[in-house]
């Protein structure tokens, strides 16, 4: 397994004046395929997204905002393991970070692209589910080389 040390620097104030704090991960290898730049959050809820999906044997989907889980589902079709994370909490689901241990297909792409997501990463993705994420030029979208669990 490769991964790829990710050192974030930030100044945190705790009653009182702010001081540096340094956080080192490791974060697996990523394939960068569209989207803007990754937020301190993005990271943190990309790393969490990601250890939950691997975390299983089958086909699972994971949202995750602002470093909480607010959907989990595992099914053989990629899109029903979507539509069943996101209908765990479709509104804390807004505007969260998706991650899946499988490739992701056109269908279930095209319905994750009727929604508002900061990040999406899988180890793959069909030529269907790259167009379908295209059309939204601020989505970020990351493939991964290698697990990271």
């Amino acid at each position: 397994m490769r991964c790829l040390p990710v050192t974030i620097s930030i100044r945190v104030r705790l009653l009182g004046p702010c001081f540096p704090v340094t956080i080192s991960r490791c974060f697996p290898v990523t394939i960068w395929i569209q989207g803007r730049e990754l937020s301190f959050n993005n990271y943190l809820d990309l790393d969490l997204a990601n250890r939950i999906s691997n975390s299983q044997a089958e086909p699972t989907f994971a949202i995750v905002k602002h470093a909480i889980p607010v959907g989990i589902a595992c099914h053989q079709d990629p899109l029903t393991a979507f539509e069943r994370a996101r209908d765990c909490d479709p509104l804390s689901a807004f505007g969260g970070i998706i991650a899946s241990n499988a490739p992701i297909t056109g269908k279930a792409a095209i319905e994750v692209a009727k929604g508002f997501f900061e990040c999406v990463i899988a180890p793959g993705f069909s030529d269907q589910a790259l167009a379908a994420f295209g059309a939204k030029p601020n989505l970020r979208v990351l493939q991964l080389e290698e697990s990271c669990q």
